[in-house]
């Protein structure tokens, strides 16, 4: 019996959620839909191992925080009053903790900022690879790049 893929997924809510106010508001909730549907292609993506980053400027935003938990995401929002404020910074440290654990076959990643980039390499050196889905132009090359495998987001192609 083949041994399923564990599949942590992370999300740059603001990233993504920039780009989907280019094309809907409602959009930001298909895209995570179908963010967590390709991540799926690769292995068991459990509920608690798909989270998205969000800044404290989503509190004005109730409904995007319930589109984020309607596709079954968790949520996590950065404050004001501590370095959580920077969510790439958190979503990194966390990336980085689910790779050094054995809970985690592949990372996938959704986000655009050449920032994530060391992700890769804590990937390779846990013997793990790094999953981006992003959407059209809003990548860096370098992130791209740097990832094993990558996925345009669907509805946005």
């Amino acid at each position: 019996m083949s041994r399923i893929k564990k599949v942590t997924l992370l999300v740059d809510g603001p990233n993504i959620y920039r780009y989907a106010k280019f094309v809907a508001n409602e959009a930001f909730g298909c895209m995570l839909r179908d963010i967590k549907e390709i991540a799926e292609q690769f292995g068991f993506v459990d509920t608690g191992k798909a989270v998205v980053y969000f800044d404290p400027n989503v509190n004005k935003h109730p409904k995007i925080l319930d589109f984020a938990r309607r596709s079954r995401y968790a949520a996590v929002v950065g404050s004001n009053s501590s370095n959580d404020f920077r969510i790439h910074e958190l979503l990194i440290k966390d990336g980085e903790k689910y790779l050094a654990g054995d809970d985690t076959d592949l990372l996938a990643l959704s986000a655009g900022s050449l920032i994530y980039c060391p992700l890769a390499g804590s990937a390779e050196k846990y013997g793990k690879k790094l999953l981006l889905i992003y959407p059209s132009g809003e990548t860096s090359k370098e992130l791209r790049d740097a990832c094993h495998i990558t996925a345009k987001i669907r509805s946005m192609r």
